[in-house]
């Protein structure tokens, strides 16, 4: 049985993230379009998989076989792979993620550490945006005064984060490292919009903190594990 590509599906997929981006970003939309938008489930077994068989790639290849390009090459497939087996949102959200790894591949290129490991350091800031995407969703529902089903924490929260995700790529150089904290800054607005429209304005604040810290305080443990796993020195990140 052979799989095939629809292109159709893809460049109406392409268009509609682009649309979904541009309300996003629109101040003027962004209220309007947290309350209209489309309720996914992350798709959790391709992003489990991808996750792992991507670090191990990291992990073991380069004891093999000490060669960047194979090295990416292999990642790419197994990004494209999960975006295959992927939903809508999920594949957008690893999408903007990508961003996010060439961003940080080329400032380490351009910087003081070997290609390998520029590509390590770019997966380890893919890995730790996407991991704190989806533990920000499961600990909004903890934080929240009502019951919110994963589907619509993991919905707002991965729309919310993709302009920090698509903001990565202005880590490529020094000259443009600022724009990165504008992109996160202004994720955290709208993550903020997200929550005073889908859980209530009364506890929009406390929630968002919440939240935020929770997650953060567990993902820079992910993020030091993660990088302890893929031998990358503390200075070249």
């Amino acid at each position: 049985m052979v799989t095939v590509i629809d292109i159709r599906k893809l460049n109406s997929g392409i268009k509609l993230s682009l649309i979904e981006l541009i309300n996003i970003i629109d101040p003027r939309r962004t209220e309007n379009f947290f309350e209209n938008m489309r309720l996914q489930e992350p798709a959790v077994i391709p992003l489990v998989l991808w996750g792992l068989l991507s670090t191990f790639v990291c992990i073991l290849l380069p004891i093999f076989i000490y060669d960047y390009l194979l090295l990416n090459i292999i990642l790419i497939l197994l990004f494209l792979f999960t975006i295959w087996l992927g939903n809508y949102i999920t594949d957008f959200l690893l999408s903007s993620g990508y961003f996010t790894y060439l961003g940080y591949f080329i400032s380490c290129v351009y910087g003081k550490v070997d290609n390998v490991t520029a590509t390590k350091v770019g997966f380890l800031y893919f890995f730790t945006g996407i991991f704190f995407a989806v533990c920000m969703a499961h600990v909004v529902i903890r934080f929240s005064n009502r019951e919110i089903e994963l589907e619509e924490s993991f919905s707002f929260v991965a729309y919310s984060v993709i302009p920090a995700l698509l903001g990565g790529i202005f880590a490529a150089s020094s000259l443009t490292y600022v724009l990165c904290f504008l992109f996160v800054a202004y994720s955290v607005y709208i993550f903020y919009i997200a929550i005073k429209v889908r859980v209530g304005f009364e506890r929009a604040g406390i929630v968002m903190i919440t939240t935020i810290l929770s997650s953060g305080a567990i993902t820079i443990i992910a993020f030091r594990l993660l990088a302890l796993l893929l031998g990358v020195p503390t200075w070249a990140f």
